[in-house]
């Protein structure tokens, strides 16, 4: 099932620079194959930002432990915009997701990267976010946004795919399942291992797909 991440990276660019001037807190991050990710400032930094935006010298990313972006290009844009870069990350993305709503009003960041479709609604309803309507989309893009809120910002997409041990399936002279209606047959009972929904986007995208196909 494609997912789709909201994006960090270029709100962390945009918003950098644009912090209310507080603390730091943390930002999170939204995550791709759900809809990959999405990056926007936290709902209390972007109360009083939206009256006047101040320079901030430091900047906090909120995002899943999986997320990973090279020394080299932390310290490139620290050293263009001279702002000084940390992160924060609680977990996968459902968990990432839960401390936003968990901690709204004492937020672990600045700004949130890695919250993909499948979690999207959950910090819009709690409203967590704030709009962050500047960011410059090519058409590809606006094709992924969640809704019109602009809250989160689309920046890739992926896919959620089950891997299978193809030895051990031709030792046990099994087919690889292919489909989901496969792996419901009794000859592969207790064989799949899948996250857990509640805290994994990719166990959510799955769970998801598998209600879309088969319904609830």
């Amino acid at each position: 099932m494609p997912r789709a991440a909201c994006a960090g990276a270029v709100a962390v660019a945009l918003l950098a620079a644009c912090s209310d001037g507080g603390s730091a807190g943390t930002s999170s991050s939204s995550s791709a194959a759900s809809q990959s990710g999405s990056a926007s400032a936290s709902e209390s930094a972007s109360e009083s930002a939206s009256a006047e935006l101040t320079r901030s010298d430091s900047l906090t990313v909120v995002t899943h432990d999986s997320f990973n972006l090279s020394d080299e290009v932390k310290k490139q844009f620290e050293s263009d915009t001279g702002i000084k870069v940390t992160y924060v990350a609680p977990g996968d993305a459902g968990t990432v997701v839960n401390q936003l709503v968990l901690t709204k009003d004492a937020p672990l960041g600045d700004v949130v990267f890695g919250v993909d479709n499948t979690f999207a609604s959950r910090v819009e309803t709690a409203g967590v976010l704030s709009a962050y309507p500047g960011a410059a989309l090519p058409e590809s893009a606006k094709a992924m946004l969640a809704d019109d809120s602009r809250m989160l910002t689309p920046i890739d997409y992926g896919d959620v795919c089950v891997n299978a041990d193809k030895g051990w399936f031709a030792d046990k002279k099994l087919d690889v399942p292919a489909t989901l209606d496969d792996l419901a047959k009794p000859a592969y009972q207790d064989l799949l291992v899948v996250e857990n929904p509640a805290s994994s986007s990719p166990g959510l995208a799955f769970l998801a797909a598998t209600v879309g196909a088969k319904g609830e």
